[in-house]
């Protein structure tokens, strides 16, 4: 038999690198040998010990899921229970010890205890499909009925089935809710539970037992907690929310969820209600505040229901009672002694730990610690580490502190300290301790002995927890059994820690990781967890057969006396008892002390809600990189009468000091401080009436619209569409008075056209003169554009009642001198009442007057021609030669071919043989051959495009003058008529935007740019609204934006932001279009032939009907706002532009007029009493200097230079009287893109909308900007206490003053600054300057634009334009890939750290340097895919930054190889114009 001392010793070569001496044997067993081990204590010994120590196989055991804290609460509150043991072959046990007084020891088989067997499942006699119900147990019915009379809070030990009892009482009250309920609000049941795991769990184990209808909500899936619909929709279908009771709590304060709509609160583990846990201010603020009517059913339920000791256990039980207004109630023993059996637990000691220095690692990190404030969770805990797990695991930890804050981002962008810090662990003589006996604690080599031993004994059926107490315990265990040999091949080891809020990332999981920890362990990935209290309460852990705990000092036996005590004591408890009567000194226990209610929703402000709604409010303001947007609290000490709390917010708050009540204590000061904080933030306006803050970050995907829901959808509706007012009135009298307009093309356009001889000048007869000006437009024939000077209406046969116009051609030699009666062509108009087709005179020879004729057949009248030209040369009896009638000779063979004809020599093909053939006449030799070309259908002559089919009717064809007779109507007069449908649809859409002028009182803008703004590219004009829409889009945020900053002082930039979005939204601006019946005046719909009807003509023997539709988007009606704006600005600047905006209902009811900007401005800055005071404070320590030197640069001296101080204060700064400047650059940033785009309106008159788009991007973007403020010097003058912002400016000048360098010019050419980072401060300096300049000019538009187009205008002109326009290199990667006819490509970002990356990794744990360096640090991962082939990837913290090195590395793989994409792209490779980019098509145009 091997000798004990030897037995407990690790292998040397497996474990050490030195050889080992024998420890001294302090392991204790206890004498009754003949139970099963269920459990192991690892404690201190007080004393050396003297027993030899004994190694006993272990039972299996398991950690059930509603583990309550008693037994077993010195070891993290798990309850250890048996399972039935699975029996270890003898021969694989570790030999066992042997005592020096008892001889040979001999194994001990594992004793089988009976399992603790669940309710019996039955199913429905019947076979429901339901699920499986539980039968509950006789002691759960008794406590089931109980619940129904009253109020109780069940304890009943860990697996006796609480659960079930809550599901019943559930049930019942769900039930007795319906019958009762009538027309009454519907009443839900909310499960409370302690912790994010058992929401799922238990509102799993109610689903299972019942029908009801089961909603979960915890920390991941709760974003939305705080909507009105989402309750809404869950109070109408919901019966059970199952949710922690921080996110009930949330709801009740903010009055998404009152008291009087619950008819049930079930407390899980409601032990914890206590001080200021969840539990107990959801009962003290809400419950008992409520009257007793509106109150809910409560139930409790708990294994513990007291954490103290015996002495305070009668205060503590009747205390939890009060809070609960429940009574505790207990199950008899004797009921559950059949289905429970309580585990063994042993003690295990170990010697005391010894004196160790201080380690070279923590010595030199410790130099580091002011700077490195991420390392101080680490360092502050190094004392306990050190004393508790040796210098190994101390060092081990603080390496993987370490490393954790370079992975935070890259190594790249890691502060200088850290990368000092990772040098230190890595390559300097402090490098962390080798895992050597000497460097590890008694206690850690006693737990690394027992694991070694069971699970050798067991092999591969070992699987075990050991719980400790700290989070960094947990992973220094985890790590060291990670490294040690000698464990490698029987442990698989993970750490298990909490996922609560901690300023340390490596000692915190997320509940996914958590869960992901747990699947892997049950699926034996893993065999033994490291584990902290997370574990003890509900999460569903694998069964195990070997629980050990390490306590710090010996009070297991104390614990269980405690239980024992417990357990007895409610159950001597009198049934039929009532509440007990508070102490005085819990008078206040049940009530809240101070509290702000709004009285609108019945939001809930206390003084323990106030200091978390401060910091939640700060966190949701607007921040960059280099703001601490969090309150600052200072406690100060009145002496003896207290202590009073100055609490200073952020700068870009709309207040900054607040100071709160004398109070006794200094937690109570801050509460006091807070508290007042929260309700100056609701008095104005940053809190709304559910007291959360009116603030939604900028970086939100989604917008949600005032009535809660969002709109995203692109959806297409009928309108109907009004006829001009103009045509309508009274029935033509006969002699009544009529009014002409003239229609006729340019003289230019008659040259162009071969003279003016060939279109007749015609004239438009109304009854009523056409009110308004009707501008040239263009009309489109032959494929060009002519335009139209003067108007005039066609005429249409009918009733002469019903006829709104008339047509009428002038004489041939009309000027505009003569008057029109005189003017008018009777004779041609004599002419045309014939409809009969006249022959020509037999000895016609005058081609003046056959070129004036529009032809037709003589045996086919419906085909008409224009004569192009007589051709004498040419006799009917000459061979028609081919290579001049080619055209003829085609269509001629083909009718031989296909046997119409009969096939001719070459010699016989005569012009009088292809006429016979032809035309079927019989040609005399004297016959004049002409070359005519065929009178073409109507047409849209709006339209620039020529269709194929108009192209085809162009080509001339020769026919014999025998085979024609002329029309009733001359040339001249039926080519200028067919123009005249298109010309009165042109007029139709002019007269109704002249009444939409009328009716909106809108005369100040230009008809001409009215019309544009409202046609659509769907029209098929060669005009429509969307470069408008830019201009007007950018003005309405310009102006709206000047208002907010005005009406709204107290507003921080995103409460302003977020409000413009409301105003300026499609959604909104599509209510006033149709409030305003926009759609009626709008042109959508092209002129064509076949749905062309003018006006009261009956057609085919179709009425008129005045009842018109057209279907429009809901973003068309939006940007019809838009384009409005944008023409009211062309037409009158800013005045007609901003009286526009207010009759099209954009919100500008404080202001009558641009001048009214300054005057409401002014006065409301008057009234601030306090404004002065602060103005002179201020201008004592402003620097006037700084003023001056900005002033020189700008050209502009500033009248109130407290607004350049504002304008260059960062949100860092914390100075109390300092205003950020974030409010400035909300303003300057809508005056900066709109001079922008205005000026690029003007100077690219032709460029498309999204090509202006894309350059204004290309000219107002962080780094651009940028640029500019280096340029201007204000980088000199910011005030910020951030210590990383300096240092960020200044690489950003050092790269551009090294670009300018290594130019040949020593000049900055191009976007230089495309790949220099630009801290966003920069570019922000640049927009608060301007609107700086703005609000101190009086909000003169001209003064602004002198300032932009002196100091930007040039810069942009210098280094931006279309010709080499730098695109964003995603865009490119883009456009490039639809160029070459690929349409599958997509980006697609994912956490790094997600489901698929094992969490010790994240922990740092089992990596290797080049792991890590192939694998990245950062969190976030990019890729570029095409056809689902992931072409790169990159990996770091901002996913903008990643989509552009993603971009790089796919273009630069495109360039390199051109056969790359045809690996990968199996799409149909098109080419054509929708390949070719925006910006293309408009540099080549």
């Amino acid at each position: 038999m091997a000798n004990a001392d030897d037995l407990l010793l690790f292998e040397e070569e497996a474990f050490f690198h030195k050889p080992l001496q024998p420890l001294k044997p302090t392991l204790q067993v206890p004498d009754l040998l003949s139970d099963s081990l269920q459990h192991l204590q690892l404690t201190p010994a007080l004393a050396p010990a003297s027993i030899v120590p004994t190694i006993l196989p272990i039972a299996p055991v398991q950690v059930r899921q509603d583990t309550a804290p008693g037994l077993a609460r010195g070891i993290a509150g798990g309850r250890v229970l048996p399972t039935d043991p699975a029996p270890i072959p003898q021969n694989t046990m570790p030999e066992m010890l042997k005592s020096s007084e008892a001889g040979d020891i001999q194994p001990i088989a594992p004793v089988s205890v009976p399992q603790d067997t669940p309710p019996e499942a039955v199913a429905d006699d019947e076979g429901d499909a339901e699920a499986r119900y539980l039968v509950p147990r006789a002691y759960q019915d008794k406590m089931y009925k109980k619940a129904l009379q009253r109020n109780i809070i069940a304890v009943m030990d860990t697996g006796t089935g609480k659960t079930l009892v809550s599901v019943m009482l559930i049930k019942e009250m769900a039930r007795r809710e319906c019958e009762a309920r009538g027309s009454a609000e519907r009443k839900i049941c909310f499960f409370i539970v302690n912790n994010v795991p058992l929401v799922k769990q238990q509102a799993s184990v109610i689903r299972s037992n019942s029908k009801l209808e089961v909603i979960e909500m915890s920390g991941p899936n709760n974003t939305k907690k705080f909507e009105k619909k989402l309750w809404n929709d869950i109070f109408e279908k919901a019966d059970v929310v199952v949710l922690t009771a921080q996110i009930l709590l949330d709801l009740f304060r903010h009055a998404f969820v009152k008291m009087s709509r619950a008819h049930l609160l079930v407390f899980d583990e409601c032990h914890h209600a206590r001080k200021d846990h969840p539990f107990c201010l959801i009962m003290r603020e809400f419950y008992h505040d409520s009257p007793i009517q509106e109150r809910p059913k409560i139930f409790g339920m708990t294994a513990s229901p007291s954490l103290d000791t015996v002495s305070k256990l009668l205060h503590s039980a009747n205390k939890l009672e009060r809070i609960m207004d429940a009574l505790i109630f207990t199950a008899d023993e004797e009921e559950l002694r059949p289905f429970i059996e309580r585990p063994n637990e042993f003690v295990v000691q170990y010697n005391q730990s010894p004196e160790y220095l201080t380690t070279e690692l923590s010595i030199r990190l410790n130099e580091l610690r002011s700077s490195l404030p991420k390392l101080e969770s680490a360092l502050a805990s190094e004392a306990y580490n050190l004393k508790h797990l040796g210098p190994w695991c101390t060092d081990r930890l603080l390496k993987a502190a370490v490393e954790s804050i370079v992975e935070s981002g890259s190594r790249k962008n890691a502060p200088e300290d850290a990368k000092i810090a990772l040098d230190i662990v890595n390559y300097s003589r402090a490098t962390p301790l080798e895992c050597k006996e000497d460097y590890l604690s008694p206690k850690v080599l006693k737990l690394v002995q027992l694991l070694r031993v069971a699970a050798e004994g067991m092999s591969s059926e070992f699987c075990g927890i050991v719980f400790v107490e700290r989070r960094d315990t947990a992973t220094a265990l985890c790590l060291l059994l990670q490294e040690l040999e000698c464990v490698q091949d029987c442990l698989r080891v993970q750490a298990l820690v909490g996922h609560r809020d901690d300023n340390d990332r490596i000692l915190r999981m997320s509940m996914r990781e958590q869960n992901d920890i747990i699947s892997n362990f049950r699926n034996n990935d893993y065999n033994l967890l490291i584990a902290t209290s997370v574990a003890e309460e509900g999460l569903d852990v694998q069964p195990c057969n070997f629980v050990m705990s390490i306590a710090e000092e010996a009070t297991f036996e104390k614990i269980k006396f405690t239980e024992k005590t417990i357990r007895e004591y409610f159950r001597a408890l009198d049934p039929d008892r009532s509440l007990s009567t508070p102490d005085p000194d819990d008078a206040n226990g049940l009530t809240v002390t101070q509290s702000y209610k709004v009285p609108s929703t019945g939001a809930l402000l206390t003084l323990d809600s106030s200091i978390a709604l401060l910091h939640y409010y700060c966190s949701m303001l607007a921040a960059d990189e280099f703001s601490r947007v969090k309150p600052e609290l200072e406690i100060t000490s009145n002496g003896t009468s207290g202590f009073v709390c100055d609490l200073t917010l952020p700068a870009n708050a709309p207040f900054r000091v607040i100071q709160s009540d004398r109070t006794s204590t200094k937690s109570m000061a801050k509460k006091s401080a807070a508290f007042k904080a929260c309700e100056e933030l609701h008095i104005l306006g940053s809190l709304n009436d559910n007291l959360l803050p009116i603030i939604k970050r900028r970086d939100d995907e989604e917008f949600i619209e005032e009535d809660g829901e969002s709109n995203n959808k692109e959806k297409n509706s009928d309108y109907p569409k009004a006829s001009p007012a103009f045509w309508k009135g009274e029935s033509p009298m006969e002699g009544a008075r009529l009014f002409g307009c003239v229609i006729e093309l340019t003289e230019k356009d008659l040259e162009n056209l071969r003279g003016k001889h060939r279109y007749r000048t015609m004239c438009l007869l109304t009854y009523r003169q056409i009110p308004c000006t009707l501008a040239p437009f263009n009309l489109y024939v032959e494929g060009a554009a002519r335009k139209a000077m003067r108007l005039c209406r066609k005429t249409f046969e009918c009733p002469l009642q019903n006829m709104p116009y008339f047509i009428a051609p002038l004489v041939k030699d009309y000027h505009k001198s003569q008057k029109l009666e005189d003017a008018v062509s009777w004779q041609d108009i004599a002419l045309s009442q014939s409809l009969v087709p006249l022959p020509f005179e037999e000895d016609i020879n005058d081609d003046q007057v056959i070129m004036e004729s529009v032809l037709t057949l003589r045996n086919d009248h419906n085909r008409d021609f224009f004569v192009k030209k007589v051709l004498r040369g040419f006799r009917v009896n000459d061979v028609m030669l081919q290579d001049q009638f080619e055209a003829e000779h085609r269509s001629w063979d083909n009718a031989i071919s296909k046997g119409k004809t009969v096939a001719l020599q070459s010699g016989e093909r005569t012009f009088a043989q292809y006429f016979k053939w032809k035309y079927n006449v019989s040609c005399l030799d004297d016959d004049i051959i002409l070359a005519a070309e065929r009178v073409h259908k109507m047409r849209n002559h709006l339209q620039p495009a020529v269709s194929e089919e108009e192209k085809r009717d162009e080509v001339a064809t020769i026919i014999p003058l025998s085979a024609c007779m002329r029309c009733p109507v001359l040339s001249d007069v039926l080519r200028m008529s067919q123009m005249i449908p298109s010309v009165l649809y042109n007029l139709d859409s002019t007269l109704l935007v002249q009444e939409a002028r009328e009716k909106l009182g809108i005369t100040g803008v230009s008809l001409d740019h009215l019309q544009v703004a409202f046609t659509t590219s769907s029209a098929n004009r060669d005009y429509q609204y969307e470069r408008l829409e830019t201009l007007g889009d950018s003005f309405l945020k310009f102006a709206s934006t000047i208002r907010l900053y005005i009406v709204n002082p107290a507003k921080d930039e995103s409460q302003l932001h977020n409000h413009r979005i409301r105003i300026i939204s499609n959604n909104a601006l599509r209510k006033h279009a149709i409030g305003l019946e926009l759609f009626r005046y709008v042109s959508s719909t092209p002129f064509h032939r076949k749905s062309w009807r003018p006006t009261r003509f009956i057609v085919d023997g179709k009425e008129w009907n005045e009842s018109q539709t057209q279907m429009l988007s809901d973003k068309t009606l939006a940007d019809f706002i838009e384009a409005a704006l944008g023409a009211a600005y062309l037409s009158g600047g800013t005045k007609v532009g901003f009286e526009t905006a207010k009759i099209l209902r954009i919100p500008f009811d404080e202001f009558e007029s641009w001048e009214d900007f300054h005057k409401v401005y002014t006065n409301a800055k008057a009234k601030k009493d306090s404004d002065k005071e602060r103005s002179e404070v201020k201008l004592k320590s402003l620097h006037l200097a700084e003023v001056q030197e900005v002033e020189k640069v700008l050209g502009y001296k500033f009248k109130d230079p407290l607004l350049f101080f504002e304008a260059m204060t960062h949100a860092s700064y914390i100075r109390d009287e300092a205003v950020c400047y974030q409010r400035l650059e909300f303003l300057g940033d809508a005056i900066l893109d709109f001079q922008v785009i205005q000026y690029y309106y003007k100077k690219y008159p032709d460029a498309p909308p999204g090509a202006i788009t894309l350059i204004k991007d290309a000219s107002v973007n962080n780094t651009i900007l940028g640029a500019i403020s280096l340029r201007w010097g204000l980088y000199k003058y910011v005030k910020h206490s951030s210590e990383a912002l300096g240092p960020a400016i200044e690489k950003s000048f050092r790269s551009v003053e090294e670009k300018k360098c290594q130019s040949a010019t020593k000049t900055l050419d191009g976007e230089y600054w495309n790949d220099i980072y630009m801290p966003k401060v920069l570019g922000d300096l640049v927009e608060s300057t301007l609107g700086a300049v703005f609000v101190d000019s009086g909000f003169d538009f001209d003064v602004i634009t002198d300032l932009f187009s002196r100091l930007i205008r040039p810069f942009l002109d210098d280094h931006i334009n279309f010709e080499n326009l730098t695109l964003h290199p995603s865009k490119l990667l883009l456009e490039g890939l639809q160029k070459e006819g690929c349409n599958n490509f997509k980006f697609e970002s994912i956490n790094s750290q997600g489901n698929k990356v094992d969490v010790l990794r994240k922990l740092g744990l089992g990596r290797s340097s080049q792991q890590k360096q192939e694998e990245g640090s950062g969190m976030l991962k990019c890729h570029f895919k095409i056809h689902d082939t992931v072409v790169a990837t990159a990996t770091g913290d901002h996913i903008e930054d990643l989509k552009k090195e993603v971009s790089f590395a796919t273009l630069a793989k495109l360039n390199s190889d051109s056969e790359f994409l045809s690996t990968l792209c199996n799409c149909p490779k098109r080419r054509g114009p929708r390949h070719v980019s925006m910006l293309d098509r408009y540099r080549q145009e």
